[in-house]
C-alpha cells in the first residue's frame, strides 16, 4: 500500500467509500471517519482489547494473534486512511524507572528498524508509548506465517522450495543488518508469507524475555552453575566480551548459545536463529532435541545437532551451510547474513541442472534430446569454475597461514579482525568463481569468444591484488597491518566490476616484479601507509612502460599521486593532474575520474567544484556505484565548507542511496558518509540527530572491524562531544575512556591519543573537576611535539594552566600559561584566544609577581572583547599600585 500522504488536491474519501473498501471492518471505519462510534482509550488487559479501542492515533478492528512478543491487531489509521497491523507490547517492571528504560529501549530499537526499506521486511510506520505499553504500527500483510506453512503438511516441503522461501527471508534479515537493525528473536512465526508469494520478516528489535526462559528457576547465573565446566569455558570463549543483560531474551529452540548466557542479540545470533529455523523446515524437527532451556543451551554449546532423518534428500552442501551457521562460537559462523545467502545460492549442481533441462526441452522438439543433453552437460562442466583456480591464493593452507599471521601480531582485536577479513575473502572468492563461470556461459549464449577472453583477463586482473594481499599477510602481519586489513581487503576491486566495459580496459593482468610492486603499493595505500605506497608506486611506474602496459602504468601513477595527496605532500596536486592527463591519453576513464576526485579533495576551495564536475562527467558513463558515492561525499564536504547545509545534506543522502548494498566495501563507505552527516548535525547543534548517526556508525564499525578496533576511535570521540554537549558528561567520559583504551592497545599516533586526553580534560574542567582535568591535560602535553602539533600542545598547556589555577596552585599554573601564550602566538591564535591566555597568566602571577601580572593583564586588554575588558579593568585595579620609577 502506498505510504505517502494523500494528494491534497485529490477528492476526499467518503465514509461510504471507506466502508466499502474494508468489508467486515466497515462499521468501525465509518464511525471513525464520521467522528462517531464508541472508540475510546485503552482500558483492560492489552492482550484482548475490544473493537474500537484507540492506541495512540490508531483504532483497533480485531485481534490477529497473540504471542511472546505482544498481541497483534488489525487496526485503522485514520490519518492516512489505511488498514495496518498494530503490535501492542506490555512492558512493565516492579521499578517504574526500569520499566520506563525498557520501553524507551524498545522504541529506540524499533525506530532504528523503521528505516529498513526492503520487500523482505514488513515496514514499520510508527512507534510509540501508551501508558505501560509500546505499540508498533506496521504495514498490513495478508497471509500466513511460516510456522503455519510448515505445519500445513505432515512431511517437510521439498528442499528447493524451503531454500527459496528462506533465501527471501534471509534477504530481509541482511537488509536489516545493513542499517544496524538486529531482530533478536527470529523464528518461523515471525516470517509472513503473503498471498502474492511475498516473504517478509517482522518484529525486528522487539525481542522480549520469554516466560519459560526468564523464570526464577532459569537465569544467567543458574545457567553457568548448571552447565558442565568445559561447556561454560567454551561459552565464555564465544562471547568475545559482548554486553550482557540479566534475563535471557528469545525463543529457546532458536537461541544462539551466547543468548542463553544473557548476551545482547546481534547479527551473528540472528544468523544462528535463521539456520535453526531453516533446519526445522528442511527436516521437520529443530536442530537440537533438548526438552528444557538448560538442555538446549548445553546441546547448542556442544554443537550436538541431530543427525539427518533417514530418507532425507536434503543435499550435504546445504546441510554444511546450516551447520556452520549453527556453530557455538560466533567467530566460527559466517561473517554476515549476506555471506550465508551467497553460500545458499551456490548449489554446485544447480547451474548444470538448468542447462541440461533447458536444452533437453529443445532437443525433444528436434528429436535428439539425449545427444544434446550429453553435449550440454559436457559444456556445463567446462563452464563451472573449479575452486582449484584459487589454489595458492585462497585455499585451506593460505587461510590457515593468514589466521596464524593475524594471531601472531599480538593485537588484542586480531581475532575479531581476522573473522571479518576471512568473511570478506570468502565473499570475494565466491563472487570471483561465479563470475568466472558467468563469463563462460555468456560466451555460449552470444558466441563471443573475444569478449569472454576480455572478461577472463579482467577477472585475472582483479585477482592479482587479491593474491598480493594474501601473500603479503601470510608472510607476517604486524600491528598496523592487522589494523588496516579490513579496509585493505574491502577496498580491492570486486569481481562483479568486470561486468563493466571500462573495467575490461583497466583491470588487465600484467606479469613481473614491477606489477607485483604496484599491487603492493596499492595495498599500502588502502592500509594508510602513504609514504611507503608513494615510493613503491613511483618505482613501479618507472618499470612499467606506458606504451607497453598502459593500464598498469596509469594505476601505479594513480596510487603514487593518491598517496601523496593523503600524506598532504606539496606536489600532490601536480601529480594528480599529470595522472589524469596520462589516463586520458590512454583512454582509461576510471583512473581519470579517480584522479579528478582526489584532486577535488586537496585543491583550493575555489577550484574543487571544477574537478568534481570533471569527475562527474566521467562517472555518469561509468557504472561504479562506490565511486559515484565518493563523488557525492566530496560534493557534500564542499557544500559543508561553503556553509550550504541543504546541499551538503542532499549530497550525503544521495551517497547513502548509492551504498545500500551489504558487501563490506559498501558498509565501510556508508560509515564514512554517516560520520560526515554526524559532523554536520553537530555543527548545527542538532544533538539528537548527531547522536543517532554516530550510534549507527559505532554499531556498523563494531560489526565490520570488531569491538576494540582503532576504527572506533574517531566515532567514539565524536560521540563523546555530542554527549557532553547534550549534558551527559558521564556517558561522554565512558566513550572517551573506551577510545583511550583502544588507542593504547593499537599503537595509535600520539596526536590521536593526545586529542582524547584533551577532550577528557575539557569535560572534567566543565564539570568543575580541576584535579582530574589537570591530569588529562598533562598527559596530553607529554604526548605532543612542538614541531608536529603546535596548536594542540598550546591547547594542552592552556588547559593545564587553567586547571591548576582552579585548584589554587597559581605558582604551578603560571609556567604552563606562559608557555601556552608563546605557543599560541606561534600557532596563529586569534587575539581573543591570546587575551584569554594572558588574562589567566596575569591572575596566576598576581600574588607572587604583581608587576608581571600587570603586564600580562594589559596585554590581555589589547585583544579583549567588551565583556572581558570590564573584567580585566577590575583585575588591574585590584593589583597593588606600581612602584614609582626612579628619577
Amino acid at each position: 500500500m502506498d505510504d505517502d500522504p494523500k494528494d491534497p488536491d485529490a477528492t476526499e474519501t467518503t465514509v461510504e467509500e471507506a466502508a466499502d473498501k474494508d468489508g467486515e471492518d466497515s462499521g468501525i471505519i465509518r464511525a471513525v471517519l464520521s467522528g462517531e462510534g464508541e472508540s475510546g482509550p485503552v482500558e483492560g488487559p492489552l492482550d484482548d482489547l475490544p473493537r474500537g479501542t484507540t492506541i495512540g492515533p490508531y483504532v483497533i478492528l480485531s485481534r490477529l494473534a497473540a504471542g511472546s512478543i505482544g498481541t497483534a491487531y488489525a487496526a485503522f489509521d485514520p490519518q492516512r486512511d489505511r488498514k495496518i497491523a498494530l503490535k501492542v507490547l506490555e512492558v512493565d517492571d516492579e521499578s517504574e524507572a526500569i520499566g520506563e528504560q525498557r520501553r524507551e529501549a524498545l522504541v529506540a530499537a524499533a525506530n532504528t528498524c523503521a528505516s529498513v526499506e526492503h520487500p523482505g521486511v514488513v515496514r514499520v510506520h510508527d512507534v510509540g508509548i501508551v501508558g505501560s505499553a509500546v505499540y508498533v504500527a506496521m504495514e498490513f500483510v495478508d497471509g500466513i506465517d511460516l510456522r503455519q506453512w510448515m505445519e500445513a503438511r505432515d512431511d517437510p516441503f521439498p528442499w528447493p522450495e524451503v531454500l527459496r522461501v528462506f533465501r527471501d527471508a534471509g534477504q530481509g534479515l541482511a537488509a536489516a543488518h545493513a542499517v544496524g537493525c538486529v531482530h533478536g528473536d527470529f523464528t518461523p512465526s515471525r516470517v509472513l508469507m503473503g498471498k502474492g508469494g511475498r516473504i517478509c520478516v517482522f518484529d525486528f528489535g522487539l525481542a522480549m524475555p520469554a516466560p519459560d526462559v526468564s523464570s526464577p528457576h532459569y537465569s544467567v547465573k543458574s545457567l553457568h552453575n548448571e552447565l558442565p565446566t568445559p561447556t561454560v569455558a567454551g561459552l565464555q570463549d564465544s562471547l568475545l566480551e559482548l554486553p550482557t543483560r540479566d534475563a535471557m531474551v528469545g525463543t529457546p529452540d532458536y537461541m544462539a548459545p551466547e543468548l542463553h548466557a544473557g548476551v545482547e542479540p546481534d547479527a551473528k545470533a540472528d544468523q544462528f536463529a535463521f539456520c535453526a529455523a531453516m533446519y526445522e523446515a528442511l527436516y521437520g524437527e529443530p536442530p537440537f532435541k533438548g526438552g528444557t532451556p538448560q538442555a538446549l543451551a548445553v546441546e547448542a554449546m556442544s554443537h550436538a545437532v541431530r543427525p539427518a532423518p533417514k530418507g532425507s534428500d536434503v543435499p550435504q552442501w546445504l546441510r554444511d551451510v546450516l551447520l556452520r551457521g549453527l556453530s557455538p562460537r560466533r567467530k566460527d559462523r559466517y561473517a554476515s547474513m549476506e555471506v550465508v545467502l551467497r553460500h545458499l545460492e551456490h548449489d554446485p549442481q544447480a547451474r548444470r541442472r538448468r542447462w541440461i533441462a533447458g536444452v533437453t526441452i529443445l532437443g525433444v522438439g528436434a528429436g535428439a534430446a539425449g545427444g544434446i543433453a550429453y553435449l550440454v552437460e559436457r559444456e556445463s562442466n567446462r563452464c563451472d569454475a573449479d575452486v582449484e583456480l584459487l589454489d595458492g591464493t585462497w585455499d585451506p593452507a593460505t587461510r590457515a597461514s593468514l589466521e596464524q599471521a593475524f594471531l601472531d601480531s599480538g593485537r588484542p582485536h586480531a581475532v575479531d579482525v581476522w573473522t571479518q577479513v576471512e568473511g570478506t575473502m570468502d565473499e570475494w572468492s565466491t563472487q570471483w568463481l561465479e563470475h568466472r563461470t558467468l563469463a563462460c556461459e555468456l560466451r555460449h549464449a552470444d558466441d563471443d569468444v573475444e569478449m569472454m577472453e576480455r572478461r577472463y583477463a579482467c577477472l585475472d586482473g582483479v585477482l592479482q591484488p587479491f593474491q598480493a594481499f594474501a601473500t603479503r599477510y601470510a608472510e607476517g602481519a604486524d600491528g598496523p597491518m592487522v589494523d588496516g586489513a579490513q579496509r585493505v581487503v574491502s577496498g580491492l576491486w570486486r569481481p562483479i566490476d568486470c561486468r563493466k566495459a571500462d573495467m575490461l580496459d583497466y583491470a588487465v593482468p600484467a606479469d613481473g616484479p614491477a606489477k607485483q610492486a604496484a599491487d603492493g603499493a596499492w595495498l599500502h595505500l588502502l592500509g594508510g601507509v602513504y609514504e611507503t605506497a608513494r615510493a613503491q608506486a613511483q618505482e613501479a611506474a618507472g618499470r612499467l612502460p606506458l606504451e607497453d602496459v598502459p593500464a598498469a602504468h596509469v594505476r601505479a601513477s594513480l596510487t603514487a599521486s593518491q598517496a601523496a595527496a593523503r600524506a598532504r605532500a606539496p606536489d600532490a596536486r601536480t601529480m594528480l593532474y599529470d595522472t589524469a592527463a596520462l589516463a586520458a591519453s590512454a583512454r582509461l576513464r576510471i583512473p581519470q575520474a579517480e584522479a579528478w576526485l582526489t584532486l577535488a579533495r586537496v585543491d583550493t576551495v575555489e577550484r574543487r567544484e571544477m574537478w568534481l564536475d570533471q569527475a562527474q562527467t566521467l562517472l555518469d558513463s561509468v557504472d561504479l556505484p562506490h565511486l559515484r558515492a565518493e563523488l557525492m561525499l566530496a560534493r557534500g564536504a564542499l557544500a559543508q565548507v561553503r556553509g550550504n547545509d541543504r546541499d551538503a545534506l542532499s549530497a550525503y543522502h544521495r551517497a547513502l542511496a548509492l551504498v545500500k548494498a551489504t558487501d563490506s566495501q559498501s558498509q565501510i563507505l556508508r560509515t564514512d558518509v554517516l560520520m560526515q552527516l554526524a559532523a554536520l548535525a553537530t555543527q548545527r547543534e542538532e544533538w539528537s540527530t548527531a547522536h543517532r548517526y554516530i550510534d549507527e556508525v559505532v554499531g556498523a564499525r563494531e560489526t565490520a572491524f570488531g569491538p576494540s578496533h582503532p576504527e572506533l576511535i574517531a566515532p567514539l570521540r565524536m560521540l563523546a562531544s555530542v554527549q557532553a554537549a547534550s549534558g551527559d558528561a558521564d556517558a561522554a567520559i565512558r566513550a572517551l575512556d573506551r577510545a583511550v583504551a583502544i588507542a593504547g592497545e593499537s599503537d595509535a599516533r600520539n596526536a590521536v591519543r593526545a586529542s582524547l586526553r584533551l577532550a577528557l580534560g575539557d569535560i572534567e574542567a566543565d564539570r568543575n573537576q580541576p584535579r582530574a582535568a589537570a591530569t588529562h591535560y598533562e598527559r596530553a602535553s607529554s604526548l605532543l611535539d612542538e614541531s608536529e602539533s603546535l596548536d594542540a600542545l598550546a591547547d594542552a598547556m592552556l588547559g593545564l594552566g587553567l586547571a591548576r589555577l582552579a585548584q589554587g596552585a597559581a605558582s604551578r599554573a603560571a609556567p604552563a600559561l606562559e608557555r601556552a601564550v608563546l605557543l599560541g602566538r606561534r600557532a596563529g591564535w586569534s587575539a581573543v584566544a591570546i587575551s584569554t591566555a594572558e588574562e589567566a597568566r596575569g591572575r596566576a602571577l598576581a600574588d607572587e609577581d604583581p608587576e608581571a601580572a600587570r603586564e600580562a593583564l594589559e596585554r590581555a586588554l589589547q585583544g579583549a572583547d567588551e565583556a572581558a575588558a570590564a573584567r580585566l579593568e577590575e583585575a588591574l585595579a585590584a593589583l597593588p599600585a606600581p612602584a614609582p620609577k626612579p628619577l
